[in-house]
């Protein structure tokens, strides 16, 4: 992950949620919402609308994957 605070649409990025959770999700803003949309066909996307946004923190870009989670 590099630190970074301006992805562009498309990016693989590591979001914090209301200081409390982190998802590392593609980012597709719109118009009035952002999505938060996961590599994994069987997850929905997370959208963020409204207030909410205040509340989504950019942590960083994801711009490589190193394999080996357990």
């Amino acid at each position: 992950i590099r630190k970074q605070t301006d992805p562009k649409p498309g990016d693989i990025v590591a979001f914090l949620y209301d200081n409390s959770s982190t998802t590392l999700k593609r980012y597709q803003p719109k118009k009035d919402a952002i999505w938060l949309c996961p590599e994994n066909d069987s997850l929905d996307p997370i959208v963020i609308k409204g207030e909410d946004r205040a509340k989504l923190t950019i942590q960083g870009i994801a711009i490589k994957v190193i394999k080996d989670l357990k």
